[in-house]
């Protein structure tokens, strides 16, 4: 298995590492599908744009094994696929991610402060 960000001990991260990690999900979790708002409105740009992307990390995605990531790396992978509102998409697509509805916030995460806005709302949401 190739290292991947998500699976690293965040031990001794900095906020730059934290960042890193947002940024590799926000791009990953683009690869998931559609969004509803996509699928709807296939003649717009954005949809445009994610059709090209349809399938291309497959492989990687469902090759994520949940139980190897730091629970802080399933909460944020959650609250970036929330986010951008691709969920439900990635639980029905990608049957490994079922585990990121187990994952539970014990206290702030680390590297909270580098996340955009809407993340951050996913990450204080309990449920």
């Amino acid at each position: 298995m190739t290292d991947r960000i998500y699976y690293e001990d965040q031990a001794d991260w900095a906020p730059s590492d934290y960042y890193a990690l947002w940024r590799y999900f926000d791009r990953l979790a683009e690869y998931v599908g559609p969004t509803q708002a996509q699928v709807q409105h296939p003649e717009h740009r954005s949809a445009r744009i994610q059709a090209r992307k349809s399938t291309v990390r497959d492989e990687e995605l469902a090759s994520i094994d949940l139980s190897q990531m730091p629970p802080e790396s399933r909460l944020l992978l959650r609250a970036v696929l929330r986010s951008q509102q691709r969920y439900e998409l990635a639980l029905e697509n990608f049957p490994n991610f079922g585990g990121l509805s187990d994952a539970v916030r014990h206290a702030e995460p680390e590297g909270f402060d580098q996340y955009p806005p809407a993340v951050q709302a996913q990450l204080q949401t309990h449920d």
